[in-house]
């Protein structure tokens, strides 16, 4: 799993498993977060993983990892179109999560 974050606090904390990088490349993040958890990305990884109840990659071998990628500003136009996506998909998982207490709360009351 991939994470962006825009806004660095003075001291930022990653474990063992994780690690930051800035990317040198001129890349919209939202898009780069999208690229990151893109099945063909997660191929390239999942081949170079190590272990056997947790794996493990080196942040060398990840970081030699080759990925076309487009123009920034087609990158802005991706990077915002999954951003949209991913939040009308928590607000539908919301409601869902609403209704199904919603659901629980009158099967209690019927069978009472």
């Amino acid at each position: 799993m991939s994470s962006v974050v825009t806004e660095v606090e003075n001291y930022t904390y990653l474990n063992s498993f994780c690690f930051g990088y800035r990317p040198t490349a001129k890349f919209d993040l939202y898009f780069l977060a999208s690229l990151l958890r893109s099945d063909s990305v997660r191929n390239q990884l999942e081949k170079l993983a190590q272990g056997i109840s947790r794996f493990n990659i080196s942040s060398r071998k990840v970081m030699a990892i080759e990925v076309a990628y487009p123009s920034v500003q087609e990158q802005q136009v991706i990077g915002n179109y999954f951003r949209k996506l991913d939040q009308l998909i928590e607000l539908e998982e919301n409601k869902l999560s609403k209704l199904q207490h919603l659901k629980s709360a009158f099967l209690d009351k019927m069978f009472v």
